[in-house]
């Protein structure tokens, strides 16, 4: 069975259905992008990539103030950024081609999908119902597809329209200028679903989107269940 906000959708209603990708299609066995910095810091040490004197936690902070550098010296008309222009922003002293490839294991490690979202793609494309992804990220086309291959989505067909493409987020409503420029589509036969009050919900209806905000689509055996196993001190 589908969740009551998808289960209540005439789908037959719209041209084109639009995913969010993260915490909505797929899932990280990890509480927060911070965690999975820790789980990648751990990583590193343990390869000797990283100095044995620096701690995950310490990691983690450097990853978050590379990615916050690298938006704000973007030169792009958004603030979004590639895996590699974070990585560039790195001091010459530590590994970046094997820091990046190693975060990319990682994530692909801790990636699934949510079981409901999987099973209405299906569907959908059972159906001959067309279907889109919709992403603000900086990870690279052929690893977002490597995440959709693990997560059995069948992607043919399936239009990607991610924010480090294309110089434009869903967060200021950018990105879904595109999908409605490349679509050719009427904005009111879009429906776009997501978790993001902001990025998927207020601004695709400011674009003119039909919306489906599933601010509960988070699996509740998901949250938390790292940092309470490894007994982090940053639970409540």
């Amino acid at each position: 069975q589908l969740p009551p906000k998808l289960s209540e959708i005439a789908w037959n209603s719209y041209d084109l259905v639009s995913f969010d990708i993260f915490d909505t299609l797929l899932h990280r066995s990890l509480i927060s992008p911070k965690s999975l910095f820790l789980e990648f810091g751990r990583k590193a040490i343990s390869l000797k990539l990283l100095d044995e004197c620096m701690s995950p936690a310490d990691f983690a902070q450097i990853r978050m103030d590379l990615e916050h550098e690298a938006r704000r010296l973007s030169k792009g008309k958004s603030t979004e950024v590639t895996l590699s222009q974070i990585w560039a922003q790195a001091p010459g002293t530590l590994p970046v081609t094997a820091l990046m490839t190693l975060e990319l294991e990682v994530e692909y490690a801790h990636s699934f999908v949510n079981p409901y979202s999987g099973a209405l793609i299906k569907k959908l494309q059972d159906n001959n119902i067309r279907v889109c992804l919709t992403s603000d990220t900086y990870f690279p086309r052929d690893f977002i597809k490597r995440l959709l291959a693990k997560a059995h989505i069948d992607i043919s067909g399936i239009d990607l329209f991610l924010s480090c493409e294309e110089d434009a987020n869903k967060s200021t409503g950018t990105l879904f200028h595109k999908l409605l420029t490349v679509t050719e589509k009427m904005p009111e036969r879009i429906l776009h679903i997501g978790d993001d009050l902001t990025a998927d919900y207020v601004q695709a209806k400011k674009n003119g989107l039909m919306t489906c905000h599933l601010e509960h689509i988070h699996l509740p055996t998901v949250i938390g269940q790292n940092e309470m196993l490894l007994g982090m001190e940053s639970i409540q």
